[in-house]
């Protein structure tokens, strides 16, 4: 336990700032999506990433922030959701310049419950929301970034 701490607080301070930025923006992110329609969440989200970044403005690397959305998954004090994840994760690798997709999937239990899954993508690789064997049970909805741009 005491290593994994260790481990944490050794990451560089421009991670560590990722870090809080993901954990103010996924609680932010997380409680936008109760109240407000997507396409409001989404610009109030990268909005808010620019400006944070002023703080922070030396770049990071993918690997840095996809772990820094992770991070802030686990610890986020109002939970999270994969949508606010890929929301979220999708924002700061624009930020830094890297480009990903956000994808959909749904599908059905053996109860008939329906489910749905977000996860982002770069490169044509799971990013954010895998792994393959959990995205894999979902059908993959066509694109809709162009409708809620």
């Amino acid at each position: 336990m005491r290593s994994r701490f260790n481990r944490f607080v050794r990451r560089p301070p421009r991670v560590m700032l990722l870090f809080f930025e993901g954990c103010v923006s996924l609680a932010m992110t997380r409680l936008g999506l109760l109240f407000l329609p997507l396409r409001t969440v989404r610009a109030c989200l990268r909005r808010f990433t620019r400006i944070a970044g002023t703080v922070n403005r030396r770049p990071a690397s993918a690997a840095e922030i996809i772990w820094a959305v992770s991070a802030a998954e686990r610890y986020s004090p109002v939970g999270s959701t994969c949508l606010a994840v890929a929301l979220l994760g999708q924002a700061l690798l624009q930020r830094h310049g890297y480009d990903s997709r956000m994808r959909i999937g749904v599908r059905r239990d053996d109860q008939g419950k329906f489910h749905a899954h977000a996860w982002l993508e770069q490169e044509g690789k799971i990013v954010i929301g895998g792994p393959l064997s959990v995205i894999q049970n979902y059908t993959t909805l066509p694109e809709m970034e162009h409708l809620i741009a």
